[in-house]
């Protein structure tokens, strides 16, 4: 994630601990779309997709939320590919 928020958002690490809040973490400071870029990114990187509604909530989670958030959905993609 560390990785990610460096390449699609220019924050250079150890910027953010798992407690600090997505809202921070994923501002769009330089083109306004650095944001969208990010989780298009973790989208296709983890073979997952974000509802309207999850990505609403953005806003009420920190990372380590985020990351759980991530999680889940790639072990429900994984398994329901196994079907």
């Amino acid at each position: 994630m560390m990785t990610l928020l460096e390449e699609e958002l220019g924050w250079k690490p150890p910027a953010f601990i798992l407690g600090d809040p997505c809202l921070v973490a994923f501002w769009a400071h330089e083109d306004g779309l650095d944001d969208v870029a990010a989780i298009r990114r973790i989208e296709h990187e983890w073979g997952i997709d974000f509802s309207y509604e999850e990505l609403a909530k953005l806003q009420d989670y920190d990372l380590q939320a985020f990351i759980a958030l991530i999680k889940n959905k790639s072990q429900q993609a994984v398994s329901g590919n196994r079907r």
